[in-house]
């Protein structure tokens, strides 16, 4: 296949994975610290450049979103070494883009898509857990507990 026709193909992950998170992280323009007790801006922008009271335009927003899904997707790419349809780098990158590189490459999620076992986004239920800061302890989110079920609908996609 041409190098110019893997590179659009290749960009449908980005375009379903944008479709996909924006709704589930919401969009705030000022920052906000989030369900996991972590400084938050735009569509779940975290980093040493959110910090209280920013605000930021809708095309910082944009911006900051199509930035964090590239590396979200060059994670992806770069850790698992399986055939991936489109939609399954989507998923994945979401994943990724929501508990981040580390837990990610620690995961057995990538240990079994690696080893191609037929169970591995299976795996994507598990990760339904959020810190209360509160009690101390980890309780399911129904919303993570949702996007997960819907993570794995990509995962599948062949």
């Amino acid at each position: 296949m041409k190098a110019h026709v893997k590179k659009v193909i290749g960009g449908a992950a980005i375009v379903i994975a944008g479709a996909f998170i924006a709704p589930w992280e919401g969009k705030r323009n000022t920052a906000y610290v989030d369900i996991a007790g972590v400084l938050t801006v735009c569509y779940g922008h975290t980093g040493p450049d959110v910090h209280r009271g920013l605000r930021v335009t809708d095309d910082e927003c944009k911006r900051l979103l199509s930035e964090d899904l590239a590396e979200a997707l060059t994670v992806v790419n770069r850790s698992v070494t399986a055939p991936m349809s489109e939609p399954r780098k989507a998923g994945l990158a979401s994943f990724v883009f929501n508990v981040g590189e580390t837990k990610f490459k620690r995961s057995t999620l990538l240990q079994m898509l690696n080893a191609e076992h037929p169970a591995a986004c299976d795996q994507l239920l598990r990760w339904i857990y959020v810190y209360d800061p509160v009690t101390g302890q980890y309780v399911v989110n129904d919303g993570i507990r949702q996007r997960r079920t819907e993570e794995r609908e990509l995962c599948l996609y062949e």
